[in-house]
């Protein structure tokens, strides 16, 4: 019993840290580094299929708007994120689970 609290006790101790370093940043006005806080948490396998990390992401990237609903935008958002904005695109490279999830879902609404 003691081995699953220490294991859930390490789990919230790293999410809180990449949280408090990505709300710090926000505060701050530093952008780049809230996501990059929040994108290295992601990356880590025991924290990639968090639902409230990339629902931090999608907020830290769309400015508080979430994921575009509307085919076009949404493509044409995804087209910036991901290639026009290479730093945000270096970002997000190799975060899997969760995130990819979201994204996957949002292009399967307009598959015919």
């Amino acid at each position: 019993m003691s081995e699953i609290l220490c294991s859930a006790d390490r789990f919230l101790t790293f999410f809180y840290r990449y949280v408090r370093q990505a709300t710090a940043s926000e505060v701050l006005g530093q952008l780049d580094d809230a996501q990059d806080a929040i994108a290295r948490a992601l990356r880590r396998p025991d924290l990639e299929n968090d639902k409230n990390l990339v629902d931090r992401l999608v907020h830290l990237l769309t400015g508080g708007k979430g994921l575009p609903n509307d085919e076009s935008t949404f493509k044409n958002w995804m087209l910036d994120v991901l290639i026009n904005d290479r730093k945000t695109g270096e970002r997000l490279s190799g975060i899997r689970g969760e995130w990819s999830r979201r994204c996957d879902e949002q292009f399967a609404k307009w598959k015919r």
